[in-house]
């Protein structure tokens, strides 16, 4: 009779011990299908310009994405499975989208090649069209030498060290530019 009381109060233990593994399965199924969703989402998005991709959605599956600052270049995508259940598992991932950049003017200057602008400068080169998320080199510091679109013809426009951030633009001389980068997308330069 003493073994069987013993064994009626543990039971329960008995029955949860049994339960862990499948809870622990379930639970990193979900982990895994919202971790999935984040970043493949982050990846897609990374430096691009424009339009953000629509979040995933699926059964169990909610995603959020949220702009972390003012001009809209830091991102966070929240994703959530399992919902609404005992095994939900929440994943965050955060991501940088370039700034847009406007197409150049249409004119495209004087010939194919220069660009005039209401400052009265005149630049060489018309401004990509679309950037990458490559910085140029030194030995091409605007890429507008051939090396980057030659060697990536497949790819976008490198970034100039002066357009990698807001600050370096700001503190970039607009006579050594080598085409109009006002409308890169880091808004009005004091110096233009």
């Amino acid at each position: 009779m003493v073994g069987m009381s013993i064994m009626g109060a543990s039971a329960p233990m008995v029955m949860d011990m049994s339960l862990a593994p499948i809870v622990a399965q379930k639970r990193a199924q979900n982990l895994s299908a919202a971790e999935t969703a984040a970043v493949t989402y982050a990846a897609t998005n990374e430096f691009t310009a424009g339009q953000l991709t629509e979040v995933p959605t699926g059964d169990g599956l909610e995603c959020e994405a949220n702009s972390t600052d003012d001009a809209e270049l830091a991102w966070t995508i929240k994703c959530r499975a399992g919902v609404d259940t005992q095994f939900e598992q929440v994943v965050t991932r955060a991501f940088r989208v370039m700034p847009v950049a406007n197409q150049p003017p249409a004119d495209g200057g004087d010939d194919d090649t220069g660009s005039d602008n209401d400052s009265g400068r005149s630049f060489d080169h018309v401004m990509p069209g679309e950037f990458s998320s490559h910085q140029c080199t030194t030995s091409d510091p605007w890429g507008v030498n051939g090396w980057w679109n030659s060697t990536y013809p497949t790819l976008a426009a490198c970034v100039p060290d002066e357009l990698r951030t807001r600050q370096a633009y700001l503190d970039s001389n607009p006579d050594n530019w080598y085409y109009d980068a006002t409308t890169y997308g880091w808004g009005d330069h004091p110096d233009y």
